[in-house]
């Protein structure tokens, strides 16, 4: 197997580990489970389509601030993925981050919101990550 080969390989991987964690998060809403179970596995799902694109790029970290960082520097802010899904992957880390501290948002106004941010970061995720190498 080739460099290449094996770099595509780890990204459909990703992508697999990705689209599980989106359907395990869509599984906990619809059995009505925890808010914080919910968002974890959507936020997840976003760090992995992430770390799929990460693969093909000059980068080699897997700590989530430093994933962030690089995708909001070389993805959102020259516009290859929009705004508005940079700003969902960043709310999801937030508020996982405030879960897992037990600072916990109101959940008026959440509870559906986040997972539907997941599902469209891994609609804009697939796409441009479709011209695998």
């Amino acid at each position: 197997m080739t460099a290449s080969e094996k770099m595509r390989s780890l990204a459909l991987s990703r992508l697999q580990q990705a689209e599980e964690s989106l359907d395990e998060a869509q599984f906990l809403f619809d059995g009505g489970k925890s808010l914080r179970s919910v968002i974890n596995r959507a936020y997840y799902a976003m760090f992995y389509a992430i770390m799929a694109l990460l693969i093909f790029e000059p980068f080699g970290s897997s700590k989530h601030t430093a994933v962030l960082s690089y995708f909001n520097l070389h993805f959102i802010k020259n516009g290859r993925i929009p705004k508005e899904l940079g700003r969902a992957v960043n709310k999801a880390f937030d508020l996982q981050i405030n879960f897992r501290n037990k600072r916990l948002p109101q959940a008026s106004g959440f509870s559906c919101a986040g997972l539907s941010t997941a599902h469209e970061k891994k609609l804009a995720l697939s796409v441009a990550s479709a011209p695998l190498r």
